[in-house]
């Protein structure tokens, strides 16, 4: 006669190895066939499966944010915020905190973007949203120095069209303002 601890533990062992067995099953159906429309494998694939990360999908379209600062008549090189935190993460792969500054940043043109179908451009510049859009970015690459004369924000997406392995580019929106005059992000 089997203890019936031992028997608890033939149950989930038994249990897990079907289970095993299942998520193989699943797995080598979602590999072989990756346009299956079984739903069972769409959810499987969904919920599931990891990778593959880098599909067409997924890769297809990407947002992207770049400004300019005005100070002295002279406008400064055109910055990308989220290729500059990406490769500072790149070179110091323990920076995650660079990662969470792109989301922030994307976070908050999207919320901009988004105040355009129903707001004027003076209102969406008042908007706490773009305030802070704004204050993230010239404290980002301004420090504690003066305020710049002017910012050029452009925000935008880009599509890659795989047949002519080549990217057309959508603006959502171009805003040119002096940061003195939106006030500043109640904290």
């Amino acid at each position: 006669m089997v203890p019936s601890n031992s028997k608890f533990h033939y149950r989930v062992g038994v249990a897990a190895l079907i289970i095993l067995f299942i998520h193989l099953c699943l797995a080598t159906a979602a590999f072989l066939n990756p346009g299956a429309v079984n739903p069972v494998i769409k959810v499987y694939r969904q919920l599931i499966l990891l990778g593959p990360f880098f599909t067409e999908s997924r890769i297809r379209h990407s947002h992207f944010l770049s400004f300019q600062l005005l100070k002295d008549g002279k406008w400064s090189e055109v910055v990308e915020p989220s290729k500059a935190h990406f490769a500072s993460y790149a070179n110091a792969p323990w920076r995650t905190d660079k990662t969470a500054l792109i989301a922030y940043e994307r976070y908050l043109a999207n919320a901009v973007s988004d105040l355009k179908e129903r707001k004027s451009p003076e209102e969406i510049q008042r908007s706490k949203a773009f305030r802070e859009l704004s204050a993230f970015l010239i404290g980002e690459y301004n420090g504690d120095k003066d305020l710049p004369d002017s910012v050029k924000l452009i925000y935008g997406l880009y599509e890659y069209i795989p047949a002519d392995r080549k990217y057309n580019e959508d603006t959502l929106f171009v805003y040119t303002y002096n940061p003195e005059a939106i006030g500043r992000v109640a904290k």
